[in-house]
């Protein structure tokens, strides 16, 4: 196993699995390319031309990759992107009519909170509805065979087996920061997952590289809820962050999210998890007895 020249192409895990790599490989140099840095054709031309130069290429799944190549000596293997829903089954994407994303605090919003504020729903009522009973009516439960699945279809349409990985990665408590965004733990098992596949020691599996790495994906920390913390047995809290701030309670959390919210008509935006209905028949007996209880 000789690779002196390592180039990793993907998402915002790419640099975070460079940085696992590196340490696993101190003789090779490892070079990251995110999605974002593909965006020009001057930036095709740089990645092309450290592809040229390497001797592994390591490529998450990412539409620019038909537009690069490897180099005549490269050994190409297929990595995947790590998403996991089952700790964070309540974050959803959103978009306004005209397909421009639409953000809150960032780019994730609360299914739940998300249809509570297109309802009209003030902050300090938002509390109400983070309740077991709707997290069960929402199946929020049920996430983990589902995610468990998922993630092993990612893995076999990878060069990577998905039992080591995931023999070791279930061990270890949450192992994500949100539902695309994995904890120094999970970068590291896939950077050892890599290494073992090209030609490693099973050793590699030991090395506890997990404990030197800097934790780039902890911008933003969605929690695990204590409903689902309770069903999964990990800790849990509701307490988010965003870049330096941290929101301790859902009220205090709503408010900040809302504030981001601002103008927009909630009637321009779109997301699919809460625009089936369901959402409508779980939730709005909640918001029936607030009402009810405000006019006493």
């Amino acid at each position: 196993m000789d690779f002196t020249s390592v180039v990793v192409t993907g998402n915002c895990q790419a640099g975070g699995v460079s940085a696992a790599l590196a340490a696993l490989l101190p003789e090779a140099k490892v070079n990251p390319v995110h999605a974002w840095d593909l965006e020009s054709s001057a930036d095709f031309e740089v990645a092309n031309d450290l592809l040229s130069g390497s001797d592994l290429w390591l490529r998450m799944p990412l539409e620019a990759n038909s537009a690069l190549h490897p180099g005549a000596q490269s050994r190409v293997l297929d990595i995947p992107s790590l998403t996991f829903p089952a700790f964070h089954p309540d974050l959803v994407y959103a978009a306004h009519a005209n397909g421009e994303i639409f953000r809150g605090i960032n780019d994730y919003h609360s299914a739940i909170a998300l249809w509570a504020w297109r309802h009209g729903v003030d902050p300090s009522e938002v509390p109400k509805l983070f309740v077991p009973e709707v997290m069960w009516r929402l199946n929020y439960d049920k996430y983990w065979e589902p995610s468990v699945a998922n993630m092993r279809a990612e893995f076999e349409n990878s060069d990577l087996a998905f039992g080591p990985f995931w023999q070791r990665l279930k061990r270890g408590g949450v192992f994500m920061h949100s539902v695309n965004h994995p904890r120094p733990a999970a970068i590291a098992l896939l950077a050892k997952s890599i290494v073992t596949t090209i030609g490693a020691p099973e050793s590699s599996w030991s090395d506890p590289i997990e404990d030197y790495l800097d934790d780039t994906l902890n911008h933003i920390v969605w929690p695990v809820y204590p409903p689902i913390g309770g069903v999964l047995g990990v800790p849990a809290s509701y307490r988010w962050r965003n870049g330096s701030e941290v929101y301790s309670g859902i009220e205090r959390w709503a408010e900040a999210t809302w504030s981001r919210y601002g103008d927009a008509e909630p009637s321009d935006i779109v997301c699919s998890r809460i625009d089936d209905g369901v959402y409508d028949l779980v939730l709005s007996p909640y918001l029936d007895r607030t009402a009810a209880r405000a006019a006493r």
